[in-house]
């Protein structure tokens, strides 16, 4: 799954990227934040909060998700 992180600012709408760093899949491209669920237990929602903040440091609230 892929978070796509949109804000309103006076220069118009931003989306959150961040690039791969490092001897992993893809370095030094561009992506959206993104993981994987963690077992049964964990649904979408709560994978895409803690992807988010792991891969970026941006605490996302839960309640400000949108499903499409």
């Amino acid at each position: 799954m892929h978070l796509l992180a949109v804000r309103e600012s006076s220069a118009g709408p931003e989306v959150l990227l961040s690039r791969r760093a490092g001897a992993v899949y893809a370095a030094g491209l561009w992506h959206a934040p993104s993981g994987h669920v963690d077992g049964a237990e964990e649904d979408v929602v709560a994978a895409l909060v803690r992807e988010t903040r792991e891969e970026t440091g941006l605490v996302v609230a839960r309640t400000t998700c949108a499903r499409p």
